[in-house]
């Protein structure tokens, strides 16, 4: 990339940064790859819920992301009644943690293989997007990706269950990492914005991410860039299936070197 387009490309993003609170960037992956890959993590979901409830690994500190299988059903939290849904974070390191699982299982060893594939462009992706703001904030790149620590980054395959007739929706709220790429869903429903009032629908376009700021990235820019409040409104018309409500592919940016925030701070708006 040349320092004219790197510096085009700086411009643009910190615009739509600081006025919208995200900004579209070229993906290479097209929406229907992703949604074969997609339909490789549903499959996956057809193990029996004793294998996939064993397929997780919480990691031991406030840094870093879980890795694995979760499914909630409405349980008690913090902030109220957890949504109901299932989805998979997956790392390469699921790789060398259930290389028995995957080699014994096809539904295992073909999700994994789409999920890598994913993976790659989104961190990708997600490198030239912070390279490029590196020359607006310095120590960026490092923050993301610091040489002496696990660099965290995780994609999730996602699915809502379904809930019947109405809007279906997910509370809105921040992500508690550095910055968030939305790869693809599978209808229309997601509102970004800095608060209630000014969330606003958002139209994804194919062969693109929405990179949007997660809390982290407010301390990582002095201030100037606040992090993204968004929800999911969508239509039970929408619907992928009768026990599937909609589905999306999310890649998570973490900055190794802080802690992340609290499931409260994260479903609570941030005001001026």
């Amino acid at each position: 990339m040349s320092e004219a387009m790197k510096q085009a490309t700086r411009e643009t993003l910190l615009a739509d940064l600081l006025t919208k609170t995200y900004t579209a960037v070229p993906f290479p992956l097209s929406h229907e790859e992703i949604d074969q890959a997609v339909g490789k993590f549903f499959q996956f979901l057809t193990l029996p819920q004793e294998k996939k409830d064993v397929m997780i690994t919480k990691r031991p500190t406030d840094l870093v992301s879980d890795m694995g299988y979760v499914r909630t059903s409405g349980e008690a939290s913090v902030i109220g009644t957890k949504d109901h849904k299932e989805y998979f974070h997956y790392h390469p390191e699921a790789e060398t943690t259930w290389a028995a699982e995957a080699a014994t299982d096809t539904r295992v060893r073909e999700f994994f293989d789409a999920a890598a594939h994913i993976w790659q462009k989104a961190d990708e992706t997600g490198r030239e997007v912070v390279r490029a703001l590196d020359g607006e904030f310095p120590g960026m790149y490092d923050a993301f990706y610091p040489a002496d620590r696990p660099q965290e980054r995780i994609l999730r395959f996602l699915k809502y269950d379904a809930r019947g007739m109405g809007k279906f929706l997910a509370r809105a709220h921040y992500d508690r990492g550095a910055a968030t790429l939305a790869l693809a869903e599978s209808a229309p429903g997601l509102r970004i914005g800095k608060d209630d009032a000014t969330l606003t629908p958002i139209i994804h376009k194919d062969r693109t991410a929405l990179f949007f700021p997660a809390l982290h990235f407010t301390t990582l820019t002095d201030g100037r860039i606040p992090a993204a409040w968004h929800d999911v409104v969508q239509a039970s018309g929408d619907t992928v299936s009768d026990d599937a409500a909609r589905w999306a592919v999310v890649y998570f940016m973490n900055a190794p070197v802080l802690p992340f925030h609290s499931e409260v701070e994260t479903h609570v708006p941030v005001t001026k």
